[in-house]
Formats: C-alpha cells, sequence, structure tokens
C-alpha cells in the first residue's frame, strides 16, 4: 500500500484523539475495506437470516468464502503491477495512462479466470443456476474493487471513500432484510444479492472517485503490460505474499481429516476455517499500523536520504541522511513488531475465553494459538515485502514471499497426517517468512549506499521482445483511432477538440520513441 502514507499525514496532523481515530479509520479501510466488509457482513446476516443450522447455510459460506479468496488471489497478480505503474505515471504527471490501466486488468484478469469461477461454480449440484449466477457477479466485483485498491492510495478525498463504504455495509444489511423478511425471497438468494447490491455500490464509488481524480485517459487499456513484462517480480511477490494466507487452508479442505464436502468441488473444514478466521483478525492491527507508522514516519527520512542522492548533496548530507533512514528504518520496525507481540498475547489471552463458550476443546485452542502466531509473524513478514519494494529490491521482496508461500504448503503438508499438530505448519511458515524478510533487510541496508550507488545501471537498456512490440502496436491503434474521431468531430464545427489532438500527437510521439 506504498503511497497512501503521504496522504494520511494530513489526517494525523494535530494530537486530538478525533483526528487520530479517523486517520487510523482511513487506513483500516483502504488497507482492508472489503475483507472487513464480508467479516461484519456475514456475522450481522447470519441475525437476520436466523439459518445458522441450515445445511444451505453452510452452502452460502462456501460460496462466499470461496469468493472472497479466489478474488484476493486474482487482483493480486496485478495489484502490485498497478500500483508501480500508477506511481510512475502520477511522478512524470502522465494521468491520463492511469485509468486506462484499471480497465485493461479487469480484462485481463476476469475473463480467463471469470471461466475457472464459473466451471468451478458449475459443480455446485446444491446450487441454483441464478445463485450460481450472483456468486460470479460478486466475485467479478470483490475482484475489480481489489484492483482499484492498488491505484485508490493515489486518492486524496478519504471522506468520500469512508462514505462510500459505510453506505455499502448499509446497503447489504437493509437489502438483506428487505428480502429476506419483507419479500420472503429464501435467505441464500437474498444474502447474495445484498452482497451484490453493497459491493456494487462501492465499486461505484471507488470507480466515481477514479473519475474526479484522473482524466479519463488516451491509448490501449492494454498499454500497462508493459510493466508486466518489465517487473515480473512484484506480480509473484503480489501473488504468493497473498496466497502464503489461504494455502494451508485450502490444503486442509481437501486433504486434512477435517475436510467435508459442500457441494461439487466446494470443501470446508469447520474447525479449521472458524480457527482461521478469528486468528486471521491478529495480523490487523500489524497492516494499519504499518500503513500510519512506517509510511508516515519512516518516509520522511527516506525521502531525505534519496533527495540528497540525487540532489548533489555532499558526501556528508548523503552520510547523514542515510543514518537518519536506517535509524528510522529498526525504530520503526522494533516498535511494529512489539506492538504485534503485545496484541498477540492480549488477543490469544482475551479470546481463549470467548472460544471457550463456543465449544473449543483444549486441543482447538492449540490450534488457535499455533495460527494466531503464524498469522501475526506473517503480517510483519509481509510489512517487510512492501519495505523492500520501497527500495526496489524486487529480489528481496520475492525471496521473502516464495519462502513464506513455500514454507506454509510444504509444512501443512507434512503435518496433514497428524491432527494434534494441526497449525504447527502455518506457525513454522509464518516464521520463516519473517526472519527471511529480517535478514534481507538487515543485509540491505548494510550496503544501502552501495545498492542506490554502485548497482544501478549507467544507461537504461530498452526492453524488446515480441510481447512488448504488440503491446506498443496496439497501444498507436487505439491512439489513431482516436485522433481519427476528434477529426471528423471537427469537421463539423467542434474546435473544442483541438487541444486534445494536440496532447494525442505529443502521447503518440512518446510512444513511437518506445516502440
Amino acid at each position: 500500500m506504498a503511497g497512501i502514507g503521504f496522504e494520511l499525514k494530513k489526517a494525523f496532523k494535530g494530537n486530538s484523539i478525533s483526528k487520530k481515530v479517523w486517520g487510523y479509520s482511513c487506513a483500516s479501510i483502504v488497507v482492508g475495506g472489503p475483507t472487513i466488509l464480508v467479516i461484519v457482513v456475514l456475522i450481522v446476516l447470519e441475525q437476520i437470516a436466523n439459518s445458522s443450522t441450515d445445511e444451505g447455510w453452510y452452502v452460502l459460506l462456501a460460496l462466499i468464502t470461496y469468493a472472497m479468496i479466489g478474488a484476493l488471489l486474482t487482483a493480486s497478480i496485478l495489484t502490485q503491477v498497478l500500483a508501480r505503474w500508477s506511481a510512475d505515471h502520477l511522478f512524470t504527471k502522465e494521468y491520463d495512462r492511469i485509468l486506462p490501466a484499471n480497465y485493461g486488468a479487469f480484462l485481463i484478469l476476469i475473463v480467463p479466470f471469470g471461466i475457472l469461477a464459473a466451471l468451478l461454480l458449475s459443480t455446485a449440484d446444491a446450487v441454483t443456476l441464478h445463485d450460481k449466477v450472483i456468486t460470479w457477479c460478486v466475485w467479478a466485483l470483490m475482484t475489480m474493487i481489489y484492483i482499484q485498491m492498488g491505484t485508490i492510495t493515489a486518492i486524496k478525498k478519504y471522506v468520500s471513500l469512508v462514505l462510500w463504504f459505510t453506505i455499502g455495509v448499509i446497503a447489504v444489511i437493509l437489502s438483506a432484510l428487505l428480502f429476506i423478511h419483507v419479500l420472503h425471497i429464501y435467505h441464500i438468494t437474498s444474502i447474495l444479492l445484498a452482497l451484490f447490491i453493497g459491493y456494487g455500490i462501492i465499486f461505484i464509488g471507488y470507480t466515481r472517485s477514479l473519475h474526479i481524480e484522473f482524466p479519463p485517459g488516451h491509448g490501449s487499456i492494454f498499454r500497462f503490460a508493459e510493466y508486466m513484462d518489465k517487473y515480473k517480480a512484484l506480480i509473484v511477490c503480489g501473488f504468493f505474499g497473498i496466497a502464503m494466507s489461504f494455502v494451508h487452508i485450502v490444503i486442509m479442505w481437501y486433504t486434512s481429516d477435517y475436510s467435508e464436502q459442500v457441494t461439487g468441488l466446494f470443501y470446508r473444514a469447520r474447525v479449521y476455517d472458524v480457527s482461521s478466521f478469528y486468528a486471521f483478525l491478529v495480523a490487523v492491527p500489524t497492516n494499519v499500523l504499518f500503513v500510519v507508522s512506517m509510511e508516515t514516519r519512516f518516509y520522511e527520512k527516506f525521502h531525505a536520504y534519496f533527495s540528497a542522492v540525487s540532489s548533489n548533496g555532499t558526501l556528508e548530507d548523503v552520510k547523514n541522511a542515510r543514518n537518519d533512514m536506517i535509524h528510522a528504518l529498526k525504530t520503526e520496525l522494533l516498535r511494529l513488531e512489539l506492538i504485534q507481540l503485545i496484541v498477540l498475547i492480549a488477543y490469544m489471552a482475551l479470546m481463549r475465553f470467548y472460544l471457550e463458550t463456543i465449544g473449543f476443546t483444549q486441543t482447538l485452542l492449540i490450534l488457535f494459538f499455533l495460527l494466531c502466531i503464524g498469522y501475526a509473524a506473517q503480517g510483519i513478514g509481509a510489512s517487510m515485502v512492501l519495505l523492500m519494494l520501497y527500495f526496489d529490491d524486487r529480489k528481496g521482496a520475492m525471496l521473502t514471499a516464495l519462502s513464506g508461500f513455500t514454507a506454509s504448503a510444504v509444512m501443512t503438508l507434512i503435518f496433514t497426517p497428524y491432527p494434534n499438530l494441526y497449525g504447527l505448519g502455518y506457525a513454522i511458515a509464518g516464521l520463516v517468512m519473517f526472519l527471511v524478510g529480517l535478514i534481507r533487510i538487515n543485509f540491505f541496508i548494510k550496503d544501502v549506499d552501495d545498492y542506490v550507488f554502485a548497482r544501478q545501471p549507467i544507461f537504461e537498456i530498452e526492453r524488446n521482445n515480441a510481447f512488448l512490440r504488440y503491446v506498443y502496436h496496439l497501444d498507436e491503434r487505439a491512439l489513431e483511432k482516436e485522433k481519427n474521431f476528434i477529426r471528423r468531430r471537427r469537421k463539423f464545427g467542434f474546435d473544442k477538440d483541438k487541444l486534445r489532438e494536440i496532447e494525442l500527437e505529443e502521447l503518440q510521439e512518446r510512444v513511437e520513441e518506445k516502440s
């Protein structure tokens, strides 16, 4: 989420409690809004539907869980690439390249993965056709919202973001009440429709905010695919960083003693799922604190160091700025780790009493504690991945993300035959990711001057392959079609498009230079 902190500094100006509450609220919604929506809504809707013991409720939970995890994994393929694309073009003030990239990402992801989602839903014999269609639409909306989150960090109007998010949550609850208690529609269909409406409102709100902030744009919507070729490591970091959190759950669905078939290829491991659900919440404070703390306090030192490097600062200036940056980095990381440790201990202690009231045995409590350790460590590890991307250490970020994912998959499979050790695999995986990230960051900052001064290419080598040539060709065709359209409008007296044509010609010149 690099970038949101720059604007959050405005929300944290002053020491009033209201400003701090507002700042943390903004960070929470921007970082985990759609996920928070699912958690809150499911708790409320279970009470509205009053059907938690109905077998159909388990089918609904499976549909929503698969949709949420599927959307997160699908969007994660391009979120880091889009974030880099947006940051670079904001820096060069090419604002007209921001929105087309979002629409291109929608098509690149929704079409192929939408087919896979449809095939998966087709196996659910217990689900009606219209419920399958609604579930697919919910997945598509969630995916597009997560894609927008890669760009939403550049928006300054947090009031509108909080407003649309709140309206979406209220819309889900009111729609469910209307469909179930007034129109008497089957509760599974009612809740799926309510979720579709709520996510639809949030998507419209985010889209509106993006269109207010950025111009419609020019050229091909697939031009951002240039960065998919240039920054392949970002795809790896984005996908495997997210997949680590869920691969152990999916393995338990299909291979553990807790595995139960819901319908078709939809499975669950009810006890493990509940434990994972509650354990996942322990990492939410870390994600929010990272955005607020690291990106508001650390960024000032980070910016000062690179300004000293790029603005002809003296060696003494560079050395002082570097030392200040490293000190700030270590201080904030230590603070983040200590807070996460305190939250972990307090959360496990308090949740124990609640979980015992809902029937958790000593074995299940140990499972929950192990998962909490795993998610807490993974939360710190994910923060370190983002810090590495701050320094453009893509290899280190990719290594950390892959180590966490691999450890999660391998260790979970190793402990699958031993029910008493469930959760230990993910705890080990979280610690592996944390340690790999910590070692890599310490290794990097020791030689940060070497990386900044000596390991950067003197001349930028233009990449040239068939894929890039096709991307540039699509962009040239799109620009030419738009210019022809403007010329036709001018032919009939629409001279106000003359300036836009000049802008297009300048843009096309830049495209031709690269291609």
